[in-house]
């Protein structure tokens, strides 16, 4: 399980993720969603196989049956040196722009006082350049100059993204790599500002980047189709 206390990424996501779409896809409710539990050691070697025969109810004529078909899409273990490299380093710059960002929201105070007192966020588009959330109009233009003039800011934001998307992709399918993430998609699915509010705010609860992508994230039918096995 993640520990998305302060800024830490370095705990598997694997369990929380398949146990959050589990009780969403299916279980009734909250309360009546089964207990499943995963991680790395469970998942190594391990195969997910779906067996169906037609009729499957149906005793045939001549009370013999034929062989099933199988189609199984393979669960391997994570590579737990790359996984944990790109938490490290996901740690890091989460740190760094957090810090960062608590110093540009307190120098709105004197630089623009009126866009202090909003409650906006920001997160990234594909050019690299940063896009204020939560506001429009005027406001959102004097914003979306102020953060892209914080060349730190802006640095540390860009390196941000690279880090989700790398560990998105060490988390595997059956965690954050189960979704669509580029730098496309990543403004329409993550707001840092959101993130980064939350951590400096102590209230991790549904705000992190994580539970963004799980809320708001596609998932990449392409990458999780099933492998038929002859």
């Amino acid at each position: 399980m993640m520990n998305i206390q302060g800024t830490s990424w370095t705990a598997s996501t694997g369990s929380e993720a398949v146990r959050t779409r589990v009780g969403q896809s299916g279980a009734a409710s909250d309360a009546n969603a089964a207990e499943l539990t995963l991680n790395d050691d469970a998942l190594s070697g391990v195969t997910a196989s779906v067996v169906s025969r037609v009729q499957q109810n149906a005793v045939p004529p001549d009370n013999t049956y034929g062989p099933l078909k199988v189609w199984s899409t393979p669960i391997t273990g994570m590579d737990r040196v790359v996984k944990q490299e790109a938490a490290k380093a996901l740690d890091a710059t989460t740190s760094g722009l957090m810090s960062e960002y608590k110093d540009f929201k307190a120098s709105l105070k004197s630089v623009a006082p009126d866009l202090a007192k909003l409650d906006f966020g920001f997160t990234v588009n594909e050019k690299g350049d940063l896009v204020a959330t939560g506001v429009s109009g005027p406001e959102k233009d004097r914003l979306n100059q102020l953060l892209n003039q914080n060349t730190d800011l802006k640095s540390l934001a860009t390196r941000y993204v690279s880090d989700v998307l790398a560990y998105a992709k060490a988390d595997g399918n059956e965690g954050l790599g189960r979704f669509k993430l580029d730098a496309s998609s990543f403004q329409l699915t993550v707001d840092i500002g959101e993130d980064l509010d939350a951590r400096l705010n102590g209230d991790t609860s549904k705000s992190l980047a994580f539970w963004q992508i799980l809320d708001k994230g596609v998932p990449d039918t392409e990458r999780l189709k099933p492998v038929r096995l002859v």
